[in-house]
């Protein structure tokens, strides 16, 4: 390492860093804890309903009890499956009629939930690390990150490794631990949890305001031009999603599945509503089963599909038809808001040019990718000599191109949609984007109304027409010009109500017309 380097590290504070990840991986634990617990007491009272309409003797001796013996290992294995980790087991032993066997199963899926909750919990505790002790150079900023992410991510897959689950042998196989403890989720869990802290650490140098040079924000000119607003709006259109889909999803899954599915449904429910981001903007789901018998009557099958909601092929797992269409809807009216907040945070962009209708775009196809990857789950069995199976599910693989054209239709609405738009987005949401002051300002005075103050009340919304006079590079001169028809936006208490009815509308469809 060069000493000029060294010089800018302060090694006295980077045990923060090491105290930050340490906190953050207990955080991850409990909260995984947490789901594995519902996730078993869902199962558990969901037998015990069976169990009720069964006699005595035909109730094994082994019981439930079983599951929350192996609590803390089930929860330990949880946070390295969240960073991409495989959940592998061999077995082995002498079989009658077959001799010696060998099996190796392996199992993946990402709990989108916990993921989402490392990567929040990484960002609040970079933040928070840097609101106690600053950091005075951009060396010292990366140096406390990796370091978190390096204690996390040795605690992820160490814990996991240590926990392995154990089960007895079954007809004479010798079941080795289960684990999903690896190096590749020591690598994802690692930069995710770097990134995400510093990045949080940036955060709070930005809000104490000016700090040493190099930890300042560089972007300037057309570069930050383009790009400014991009998270915000791809982040409201994933938002404004879920907050539909998954309560949607929770529900059905309680009503048709019972404690089971109402239970459980923590820990599986946002990947199910990812399923339905996929299908609402016409990406597909791919299926792939293959099986081979290499003994006896061998041969092979293999069953390969694509399933859209809106053609009907999504029915047999609940999905109508009808449902699908309002799932089209519904990312139609994410694109509207995320146009919004793009033309919030970025301001008008003038017209002309490719360059600038690049990197919205861009940005969505990031988050197909991202989907694409996060979303697949897959199973792999392997008999060896005797019989393989493989089953995968996720995303189609022009997710990708789907979503970055839902990226030109995001950049399309932010300069000729939006400006429709914004008057019926809440005031306080309006006002508190339009403190940022430059493009959320400019913007809310273009789309014809002044800036909400910081109360919030709708009568300080003055509903305007503008007049823009633009140049190359230039916001325009604007002319107010009273409007006789001010918009309206619903108060908080209707947008509660309206949101409520909508999720139990599609749920209360899901449920009747669903097979």
């Amino acid at each position: 390492m060069p000493p000029k380097l060294l010089a800018d590290i302060d090694c006295r504070t980077l045990w923060l860093g090491a105290v930050a990840g340490g906190a953050l991986y207990l955080l991850a634990f409990l909260a995984s804890l947490a789901l594995a617990a519902l996730t078993i007491a869902g199962v558990a009272a969901s037998a015990r309903q069976q169990t009720m309409l069964l006699p005595a003797a035909a109730i094994p001796e082994t019981s439930l009890g079983q599951g929350w013996s192996i609590l803390g290992q089930f929860a330990a294995q949880l946070i390295p499956l969240a960073h991409l980790g495989v959940l592998s087991t061999t077995s082995e032993g002498s079989v009658p009629f077959l001799g010696q066997v060998r099996i190796e199963a392996s199992a993946s899926a990402v709990p989108l939930v916990l993921l989402a909750i490392c990567l929040a919990a990484a960002w609040f505790s970079g933040r928070i690390a840097e609101g106690r002790v600053s950091s005075v150079t951009s060396a010292q900023v990366w140096a406390q990150s990796i370091i978190a992410g390096g204690v996390f991510s040795v605690l992820t897959t160490s814990v996991a490794a240590v926990a392995s689950v154990n089960f007895p042998a079954i007809g004479g196989l010798r079941v080795e631990p289960v684990s999903a403890a690896g190096l590749w989720p020591l690598i994802v869990a690692f930069v995710a949890v770097t990134g995400m802290s510093w990045l949080g650490r940036r955060s709070s140098t930005h809000v104490k305001g000016p700090g040493p040079k190099e930890v300042q924000d560089p972007g300037s000119g057309w570069s930050k031009r383009f790009t400014e607003g991009l998270l915000p709006a791809v982040g409201a259109h994933v938002v404004v999603f879920f907050l539909i889909a998954v309560p949607t999803a929770w529900i059905v899954a309680g009503a048709k599945l019972g404690w089971a599915g109402a239970l459980s449904a923590p820990l599986w429910v946002v990947n199910v509503a990812g399923y339905l981001f996929v299908d609402g903007h016409l990406g597909g789901l791919h299926g792939i089963a293959r099986t081979s018998q290499l003994w006896g009557a061998s041969g092979t099958s293999s069953s390969d599909g694509y399933f859209y909601g809106v053609a009907g092929t999504m029915a047999d797992v609940g999905l109508p038809t009808w449902a699908a269409w309002l799932l089209v809807l519904l990312s139609l009216v994410s694109v509207a808001v995320s146009s919004a907040v793009l033309l919030f945070h970025r301001g008008h962009v003038p017209a002309a040019g490719l360059i600038a209708w690049l990197p919205v775009p861009l940005a969505f196809a990031a988050l197909g990718l991202v989907a694409t990857v996060l979303l697949g789950a897959g199973l792999q069995i392997d008999m060896a000599g005797m019989f393989t199976a493989d089953y995968s599910f996720g995303a189609a693989s022009w997710f990708v191109a789907v979503m970055a054209f839902w990226g030109v239709l995001v950049e399309a609405g932010s300069r000729y949609l939006a400006p429709f738009v914004l008057p019926y987005l809440p005031v306080r949401f309006r006002a508190a984007l339009s403190e940022r002051g430059g493009g959320g300002r400019t913007a809310m005075k273009q789309a014809g109304f002044g800036t909400p103050s910081a109360a919030g009340s709708a009568s300080d919304v003055a509903a305007t027409d503008i007049a823009t006079t633009t140049e190359p590079g230039d916001m325009g001169s604007l002319q107010p010009l009273h409007n006789e028809n001010p918009a309206k936006t619903p108060s908080p208490k209707q947008r509660k109500r309206i949101l409520a009815g909508l999720i139990a509308a599609f749920a209360s469809g899901c449920l009747r017309r669903a097979p």
